[in-house]
């Protein structure tokens, strides 16, 4: 399985990132410098690149991502 780093800009992963720490999109927007649209329009591009269609399945590939950067077996 390919990385998540590989599959998304350094943007799209920040983006994605601060979505796993349960931030809303406003609340990335604010933190990013970024208007809410532009972080709806990441989000998007990043459920596309992944085949996802909920924040929830993102999570689950985020956490799988760390799981295998830490070398811990599921």
């Amino acid at each position: 399985m390919k990385s998540l780093s590989n599959k998304l800009t350094k943007r799209e992963y920040e983006i994605a990132d601060n979505l796993y720490q349960g931030l809303s999109n406003k609340a990335i927007a604010q933190k990013l410098f970024i208007s809410e649209k532009t972080v709806k329009t990441h989000i998007s591009h990043i459920f596309k690149k992944l085949g996802i269609k909920h924040r929830y399945e993102l999570n689950s590939q985020l956490l799988e991502t760390v799981k295998q950067f830490k070398g811990i077996k599921t």
